[in-house]
C-alpha cells in the first residue's frame, strides 16, 4: 500500500536534489527524511536517488516514479481544495518575472488577484535566469522574447509594442536621413544582422531594457544621434514628462516595416494537474490581457 508521507517527502528530495534542503522545506530532521526515503526504497525494492557525497539525483526509475507521483499528488490536493474549501483559495504562488517587467502593471495585477483572494500568499522572483520549475519549486513564469524550454507550456499573455527612442534634442530622422549616422541600441536584437554592422556601434552592449533605456537618457546631448528600441510600457511615463522622444523609425530603417512586437508568456511545467489557486492566478491574468483564450503552445526554447 502506498505510504503517502513517504512519497511526499521523496517528491520533495526531488525537487529540491538535496537531502538537506527538503528537510528544511519540510521542517524534519535531515535523519527522518533519509530514513522515509530509505524504507521507501525498500518497500519499491528499486534505487530512486544516485547519491554523492555532493550531489543528489534521480535514476531513471526515480524520475519515472517521480512524474507518476506528483501528478497523482497535485490530483489529490486539487480534489482536496475543491471539496472543503468550495470557492476560497488558499496557499502560496510562486511567480518568476524578467528584470524588465512593467513593475507598475504587474503591481496592479498582484493586487486586484490577492484583494479577491486574501488566502493566497505570492512570491515574486525579479530575475532573466533560467527557471529551473522543479528544484526552484516555481508555479509559473512571466517571459518574453523566448517563453520556454523543453518540456515546458507557454501560453501567450500579451504582446507589447517596441519603438525608436531618443532625447529630444535628437534630431527627426528625415526621408534623407542616414542609419550609418545613428547609433542604435538593440536589445531585443530588431535590427537584422546587415543593418548591425551599418549602425555606429556603443561601448557598451546589454540585453536590459531597463539598462538601455537609462543609456539613453544619460546620453550627452552634443552626441544627440543615439536611439533605442524599447518598450512603449517602459518609455510612456518619460515620454510624458518630456524626457524622452519617440522616433518614427520607418525613414531610417524602411527595411522593419511595421512597428515590432515583443510577445509576453506564461511558463508553466508541463503537467496535466495544476493548482486550483495556480490556474485561477493564470485565469486572472488571461483576463486582463487582449490576448485571452490563446491556445496553449509547446515551445522549445529558453526561459529568458
Amino acid at each position: 500500500m502506498a505510504n503517502l508521507t513517504q512519497i511526499q517527502t521523496f517528491i520533495e528530495v526531488a525537487r529540491c536534489n538535496s537531502f538537506a534542503q527538503a528537510a528544511r522545506r519540510l521542517s524534519l530532521p535531515r535523519s527522518t527524511v533519509t530514513a522515509r526515503i530509505k524504507a521507501l526504497e525498500e518497500r519499491l525494492a528499486v534505487r530512486l536517488f544516485h547519491r554523492t557525497t555532493r550531489q543528489v539525483s534521480l535514476t531513471n526509475e526515480g524520475q519515472s516514479y517521480f512524474s507518476s507521483c506528483e501528478d497523482a499528488l497535485e490530483a489529490l490536493v486539487q480534489a482536496e481544495e475543491e471539496m472543503s474549501q468550495k470557492e476560497k483559495l488558499t496557499g502560496p504562488i510562486r511567480l518568476s518575472v524578467p528584470i524588465d517587467y512593467p513593475k507598475p502593471e504587474l503591481a496592479r495585477f498582484l493586487h486586484a488577484f490577492t484583494t479577491q483572494h486574501p488566502g493566497v500568499q505570492i512570491f515574486i522572483e525579479v530575475s532573466d535566469q533560467t527557471v529551473d520549475f522543479i528544484s526552484d519549486n516555481f508555479d509559473l513564469a512571466l517571459r518574453g522574447r523566448h517563453p520556454g524550454s523543453p518540456g515546458l507550456t507557454a501560453r501567450r499573455l500579451g504582446v507589447g509594442m517596441l519603438s525608436l527612442y531618443g532625447l529630444p534634442s535628437l534630431a527627426v530622422p528625415s526621408q534623407t536621413a542616414k542609419l550609418e549616422d545613428f547609433t542604435i541600441l538593440d536589445p531585443a536584437k530588431i535590427l537584422p544582422p546587415h543593418l548591425q554592422a551599418v549602425t555606429k556601434s556603443h561601448h557598451i552592449v546589454t540585453d536590459s531594457f531597463e539598462l538601455t533605456k537609462t543609456l539613453v537618457l544619460e546620453a550627452d546631448d552634443n552626441n544627440c544621434k543615439l536611439a533605442a528600441f524599447l518598450p512603449d510600457s517602459l518609455c510612456s511615463e518619460d515620454v510624458a514628462s518630456g524626457k524622452l522622444m519617440k522616433l518614427d523609425h520607418r525613414n531610417l530603417i524602411p527595411e522593419i516595416g511595421a512597428t515590432p512586437e515583443l510577445p509576453v508568456y506564461i511558463v508553466l511545467p508541463s503537467r496535466s494537474q495544476i493548482p486550483r489557486r495556480v490556474r485561477a492566478f493564470i485565469d486572472f491574468l488571461l483576463s486582463r490581457s487582449e490576448n485571452r483564450g490563446t491556445p496553449i503552445q509547446e515551445k522549445n526554447t529558453q526561459t529568458s
